[in-house]
C-alpha cells in the first residue's frame, strides 16, 4: 500500500483520513466494558452487558448468524477483508474462521473499541488487521482477498458522497472496485435492507431515517438509501457478475434467526408458519396495520418473498465456478441473547442425495462436551395450525369457528400424548399428559393436504406430567404479546379466560393464575 498509516492502540490510521462522524452512543460504553474484560473472554460473556438495542446490536449471538449460516460456501477461504467493521459483532466471528481478517472502518473510535474486543476473545484463529480509514478512499490491492464482506454499509455509500449521481451509478461503481481486490475464485457477501420490506410495508419506521414509509416513496429527503431485489439484480448484471445468489434473512440481518434461500425448492415446498411474531421496529414507534405472520405467510404462499423479504444476503462469485448453493433450503436459529445462555437449537430444511425433502434440528455446541442430539425427520407439506388460528383471530373472531379448529387439535393431542382416545373434550383438565407433550403447540403442529395433523417440532419436555387445559392455556399465553397490538383494548387475562371459557365454562381468574404460575416453571426449566 503506498498510504503511510500510523499505529495507535492496534489501529492502523490514516493520518489524512477526515474521520466519519458516525456514533450511536454506545462507543465509549464499551470501549470501557472491554477495557476491564479479561484476557481470553468467552463470546457468550458478552451477553450480560445487553441492556438495550445499541449493545444488543454489538455484543449478542444472533448477529454471527448471518454468516454463520452460509459458513459452508466460505469455510476453504483463507484471507478476507470486512468494510465498514463497526464495534466488532461480525469481526469477532470473522477471526475464529480465517487466517487472515483485514477490518476497513471509519471511526477511529470504534476500530479501537472493535481491536481491544478481538485482542482479547477466545478462540482466535486469525491474524488480523484494523484500518482506520474511508472504505471509499481505501487502496484495494488487486486479485487478493477470497472474500470480501460489506455487512450493513452499502446504504450509506450514496449518503456520503458528495456528488449527486444516480444511486444505482454509485453502488455499481463502488462494487467494481471491491470486486477487483478479489481473486478469481473469490466471493463478494453483502446484507442489506430491502426498500420495499414487509416491516416497511406493515408499519415500522425505516431503520435510517426513523420515518414511515420513507423507502417505499423512494427516499424524498438525504438519506442513507436501501435497494429492491430487482436493482440488486440489475446492478451486478451491469457489472458482467453471473453467479449471485440470494438469501433472505429474518426478520432482517442486523438479528436474523431465519433464513430462506432463493431458489426453485423453496417455491415448490411453501413451507408454512415459518415465520412466527412481530416485525421489531427499533425506535420502538411502529404502527401496527395487519398481521405480520399472516403477510409473511402470504408471501411465502404466493411465492413474492423475493420482493418484499425484509433484508437481503447476496452472496456473488467472481467467477461462475465458484458453488455459492447451500446444502440447506431453509435455515432457522434458535439462539436469542438474554441473561440465560442456554437450551439454542438450529433447524434446517434440505434435500438429501435420493431428492427426499427433510428437516433436521440439532442443538447448537458451544463446547466439544455437549451433545449435539440430531434429529432427522421428513418434511411434511400443508397449513400451520398457528396460521390457521391467527387467521380465525383477525378474521373475525368467530368462536364457533376457532372451536372447530381447536377441537381437532385438541383430539390429536390428546390421541397422540395420552391413554384416553376416545373423542370427549369434556373436562379437559382431568385428561393427562405425556411431559413432551409441553411443546405440541399450534405453530409445531401442520395439517396435510388430507386434513391429518402432524408434530414437526417437538424439542421440549417438562419435568411433570401436563393437563391438557394447561397445554391450551400456553398457546393462548404465548400468542397473546402477537395479537395485543391489534387488539389493545383486550387485557392478557380477558384474552385467555374467554378462549379457555369455550372448553371450561367455570374458567376464572384463579385457574388463569396457577396455569401462569406452571407455564413460568417451564419457562425457567429451559434457561437452565
Amino acid at each position: 500500500m503506498s498510504k503511510k498509516y500510523i499505529l495507535e492502540n492496534g489501529v492502523y490510521v490514516n493520518p489524512a483520513l477526515k474521520e466519519i462522524a458516525y456514533k450511536d452512543g454506545s462507543e465509549e460504553k464499551l470501549l470501557k466494558m472491554f477495557e476491564v474484560l479479561p484476557e481470553n473472554y468467552e463470546i457468550t460473556d458478552l451477553v450480560r452487558y445487553i441492556e438495550d438495542w445499541p449493545t444488543r446490536y454489538h455484543l449478542s449471538i444472533e448477529r454471527r448468524n448471518i454468516i454463520d449460516a452460509i459458513f459452508e460456501i466460505l469455510q476453504n477461504k483463507k484471507r478476507v477483508l470486512e468494510l465498514g467493521g463497526g464495534l466488532g459483532a461480525i469481526s469477532s466471528y470473522l477471526i475464529e474462521k480465517f487466517e487472515e481478517v483485514d477490518i476497513v472502518e471509519g471511526s477511529y473510535l470504534r476500530a479501537k473499541v472493535n481491536a481491544l474486543r478481538l485482542s482479547k476473545q477466545k478462540n482466535r484463529k486469525a491474524s488480523f488487521r484494523i484500518f482506520c480509514d474511508d472504505i471509499v478512499s481505501f487502496e484495494y490491492p488487486d486479485n487478493y482477498y477470497d472474500i470480501v464482506f460489506l455487512i450493513g454499509v452499502l446504504e450509506y455509500i450514496p449518503f456520503f458522497q458528495k456528488n449527486h449521481a444516480n444511486p444505482l451509478e454509485i453502488i455499481q461503481n463502488y462494487l467494481q472496485k471491491v470486486l477487483r481486490t478479489l481473486k478469481d475464485d473469490g466471493i463478494l457477501v453483502l446484507a442489506i435492507e430491502n426498500k420495499f420490506g414487509a416491516k416497511y410495508l406493515a408499519g415500522c419506521k425505516e431503520d435510517h431515517n426513523n420515518r414511515y414509509f420513507s423507502s417505499i416513496i423512494g427516499y424524498p429527503f438525504p438519506s442513507p438509501i436501501t435497494f429492491s431485489y430487482a436493482e440488486f439484480q440489475e446492478v451486478f448484471e451491469n457489472l458482467g457478475v453471473q453467479n449471485v445468489q440470494f438469501y433472505f434473512p429474518f426478520e432482517d440481518y442486523k438479528l436474523p434467526m431465519l433464513f430462506i434461500k432463493d431458489c426453485e425448492e423453496f417455491y415448490k415446498l411453501k413451507p408454512s408458519g415459518l415465520f412466527r411474531g412481530n416485525f421489531k421496529d427499533y425506535s420502538n414507534q411502529r404502527l401496527y396495520l395487519y398481521s405480520d405472520s399472516l403477510f409473511v405467510e402470504n408471501l411465502i404462499q404466493s411465492s413474492e418473498i423475493s420482493h418484499f423479504a425484509n433484508s437481503f444476503l447476496i452472496v456473488a462469485g467472481k467467477s461462475n465456478r465458484i458453488n455459492l448453493d447451500t446444502s440447506w433450503i431453509v435455515r432457522k436459529y434458535w439462539n436469542y441473547s438474554d441473561k440465560s445462555f442456554h437450551n439454542h437449537f438450529l433447524t434446517e430444511i434440505f434435500k438429501n442425495r435420493e431428492e427426499e425433502v427433510l428437516v433436521k434440528r440439532e442443538k447448537i455446541l458451544y463446547s466439544l462436551d455437549e451433545d449435539k442430539r440430531t434429529k432427522i425427520t421428513k418434511f411434511i407439506k400443508g397449513k400451520s395450525l398457528y396460521i390457521q388460528f391467527l387467521k380465525e383471530i383477525f378474521g373475525g373472531f368467530n368462536v364457533e369457528k376457532i372451536k372447530e379448529l381447536l377441537d381437532k387439535y385438541l383430539l390429536f393431542v390428546k390421541n397422540e400424548f395420552s391413554s384416553e382416545k376416545s373423542k370427549n373434550l369434556e373436562n379437559i383438565h382431568n385428561i393427562v399428559l405425556a411431559r413432551d407433550a409441553i411443546d405440541a403447540t399450534l405453530w409445531n403442529i401442520i395439517e396435510d393436504s388430507n386434513k391429518n395433523l402432524h408434530i414437526i417440532d417437538n424439542k421440549w419436555s417438562f419435568s411433570k406430567k401436563i393437563s391438557l387445559d394447561f397445554l391450551l392455556f400456553r398457546n393462548f399465553y404465548n400468542l397473546y404479546p402477537e395479537i395485543v397490538p391489534y387488539f389493545s383494548e383486550l387485557t392478557k387475562e380477558a384474552f385467555i379466560i374467554s378462549l379457555m371459557k369455550i372448553y371450561d365454562k367455570f374458567y376464572d381468574y384463579d385457574k388463569f393464575l396457577r396455569h401462569e404460575k406452571l407455564e413460568i416453571k417451564f419457562q425457567k426449566s429451559l434457561m437452565r
